[in-house]
């Protein structure tokens, strides 16, 4: 075998590796599993008397494709919630930390929606805080200022958390 030959297989070769390796890295979604309770608080802004506590259940994948926005798909059970444990919850796509909590039921062929508001989180959910929206008069929802954050045990410890994200 000639220099030039052996150089062509070795660059071919390499070239082969390099594409499987970024395809692999493009297509890969760095899954993680996730299965944590927390104590939270639900609260108003600038209310401590409005302090309650709950609880909430992640449980489901978290995937976090490179160059891509992070996918969650599971549970996401808020105590004071009820439609969070009976309804199921729509992939969250994360942008940014930030995404949309929303949840469906098909009850006779008829699919009912309820959101229950936006989401920031830290890392894998080692922090995070929910908008909650209301309904108003009947009619789709509307941003509040209830919030809830996770983890947290007071008002003070669920008010630092809320900073995430915030601009």
């Amino acid at each position: 075998m000639t220099l030039q030959k052996k150089l062509l297989l070795t660059l071919s070769t390499i070239s082969i590796i390099l594409i499987a390796a970024g395809a692999f890295v493009l297509l890969y979604n760095f899954p993680k599993t996730i299965d944590i309770e927390y104590p939270a608080i639900e609260y108003l802004e600038d209310d401590p008397l409005t302090a309650q506590a709950t609880t909430i259940r992640i449980q489901g994948t978290l995937s976090r494709p490179l160059f891509r926005n992070a996918t969650f798909h599971g549970k996401f059970i808020i105590d004071k919630y009820d439609f969070t444990k009976t309804y199921w919850l729509m992939d969250v796509v994360m942008r940014n930390g930030w995404g949309w909590l929303t949840y469906a039921n098909t009850t006779n062929g008829d699919t009912t929606l309820q959101s229950l508001g936006s989401i920031w989180m830290s890392g894998d959910f080692d922090k995070l805080k929910i908008v909650v929206h209301e309904p108003v008069s009947g009619e789709y929802t509307k941003p509040s200022v209830i919030r809830i954050s996770a983890p947290a045990k007071n008002y003070y410890e669920a008010l630092s958390i809320d900073q995430i994200n915030k601009e």
